[in-house]
Formats: C-alpha cells, structure tokens, sequence
C-alpha cells in the first residue's frame, strides 16, 4: 500500500461531469466565517448551550480568539469574489491532510487561527459535518448521473454557450456562503477555473429537488456571465436598441430560470410532481418572475427567439 500524502484524497464522489470534494478545513472555515457573523448581526452562535457546557475553558478561549480574528480580517470579506478569499480557496482546497502546508504568504496569519481550532472542530462538529455530507451526496449522486448530460445538453442549448471540457470541481460543506445582511446559507460559485461550494446545513427542511436544482444553478454560471455571452449579449443588445437601461441582474435571472426549468422537467420525470422553482419559493427576484413566467417558456420551447422574448420582458418593466 502506498503511503503518506499521495494516498490522501478529499475525493468523495465523481461523475462524467463533477467531483465532488469533502475538505475537513474548508469547512471549518466556513463555520468559523457564519459563527462570527451571527456574533456580530444576531447576538446568536451555532454552538448550543448543552455544546457550551461540555467545553473547557481553554476551547472556549480559542473559539473566542478565532472568532475575534475573524471579526477583525475576515467577516467582511465576500467569500466568493474577494482577492484575498479566492487565494485562501485556492490553496485550502489542496490541504488534504491534517496538517495545513506550504500557505501563501498572505495567509501567514489566518492558518494559526484555523490550527488552533482543530481540535474542538474535529471533536464537537465535524463527525455530523461529514455525515451530512455524504449522506445529502449519496441522495442525489443516481439523479446527477441519470441526467448531467441532458441537463448540460440542455443548458447549453438554452444559452448557446459550451459546457466546460474539465469536470467542475464541488466542495460539499455543512455551511456555505453567508452575509450579515442574510444569514442563510448558500451554495456559491467562482470562474476561472469552476468552483462551486455546495452547502449541506439544513437539508431536512428543504424540497426534495431542492440541492439538485441548486447544484446545475451553480454549474450554468460558466454559461451565463455578467456581461458576456449569449443570454447578456441578447440582453444588453435588446436594452441598447431600444435605448433602456439594463434592468438589474436579469442576466441572473434568466440563469435561475433556466436552471430551475430545466431540473424542474428531471424532476418530474423521476415522480417529484409540481416542484417550484428555487426562486419561486424565495422571492427571487420577485419583480420578474410573472414576466419570466409569462414569456420564457415560449423562447424554452423553441416558438421564439431569446431577442424576441427580452423585448416583451423589458417592455412588461417599464
């Protein structure tokens, strides 16, 4: 048997067209990230007072010492699309063993802060972190074979863009992404190369099709920029004519939208009848759903053009 770090992997599943990762220090990242933020907005923590009663006063002083380094570097910072989060990422996804090695330089303060608190982590949370993790990829792992490729066929379609060549790299976490304005958690992704994080906190209570649904929404962001691309190009272009300005992420929109629709029609193939969209169910961009309703299904369909179809979309705005 070979030995030492060569053997080690996060690697906890793979399809055609993922891999899916379980990183120990990503995710005690991201508790470290979302407890400081309930600190700070919600004078709330996610460590139960029965958990609080069980620690030491040293495990107490180091959650403490994190979370006020955390506070002071780090709790501002947007962890899918600041320089200095995108470099943490970068490296801590190639940590797989239980020592963090090699750091950038610009890490040198940050990597004391999560060693010191391994310990508690991999006691106290990490054991039900990793469960949920692989219980929530083995729940979904026969959809996402059965139909990546159609979904992906599907995607690309829609949004005239090619799916990546490269598997997209996922790493499952029980927290995501949070902001102090909205505490919930959420998958997040970053381009160049594809990187999503999925989050697993909370599955219970979410819709069967719900992870799914988010998975392929994260995935088709490498199809639907900002302001490049197909469906942005139509969108700009549509807007330009007609000497308007470019309604506020509707880019992001039509991604949800399609993304949604698309695993929606999966889902109802394997029996989930009358599964509502992701931001149906929240409120997502709430002021163009009925227009999106209204009028995307036919350029899905096929009857209309994506040109034809944001005209009807911007004139219902105005």
């Amino acid at each position: 048997m070979l030995q030492g770090k060569a053997q080690l992997s996060t690697l906890v599943g793979e399809t055609h067209r993922f891999e899916f990762h379980s990183n120990y220090w990503l995710n005690l990242h991201h508790f470290l990230q979302l407890e400081t933020l309930l600190r700070e907005s919600a004078d709330s923590s996610l460590l139960s007072p029965a958990l609080f009663d069980q620690l030491t006063v040293e495990e107490v002083q180091q959650i403490d010492s994190a979370i006020s380094y955390y506070q002071q570097h780090l709790s501002k910072e947007d962890l899918r699309a600041s320089p200095y989060q995108r470099t943490f990422r970068q490296w801590i996804i190639t940590q797989v063993g239980e020592a963090l090695e090699t750091p950038p330089d610009s890490l040198a303060s940050h990597v004391p802060i999560l060693t010191s608190l391994s310990a508690f982590y991999k006691k106290y949370l990490w054991p039900a972190h990793k469960a949920s993790i692989r219980r929530v990829l083995q729940a979904n792992a026969s959809f996402i074979n059965q139909y990546e490729d159609t979904l992906a066929s599907q995607l690309e379609l829609l949004t005239h863009s090619y799916w990546q060549g490269e598997k997209i790299r996922v790493d499952i976490c029980y927290y995501a992404k949070s902001t102090s304005w909205n505490l919930r958690n959420r998958p997040y992704t970053s381009l160049y190369p594809t990187h999503i994080v999925m989050n697993t906190a909370g599955e219970q209570e979410e819709l069967k099709g719900n992870w799914l649904e988010l998975l392929f929404h994260e995935a088709s962001h490498h199809l639907i920029g900002t302001r490049t691309g197909f469906v942005a190009g139509t969108i700009q272009d549509v807007c330009r004519v007609k000497q308007e300005i470019i309604p506020r992420g509707l880019w992001h929109a039509y991604l949800f939208y399609f993304s949604g629709k698309v695993v929606q029609e999966a889902l109802h193939h394997e029996g989930v009848e009358d599964y509502p969209l992701y931001m149906q169910r929240n409120g997502v961009f709430r002021r163009y759903i009925p227009l999106l309703d209204l009028h995307l299904p036919t350029y899905i369909s096929g009857e209309k053009t994506l040109a034809e179809v944001t005209i009807d979309i911007v004139n219902g705005l105005e």
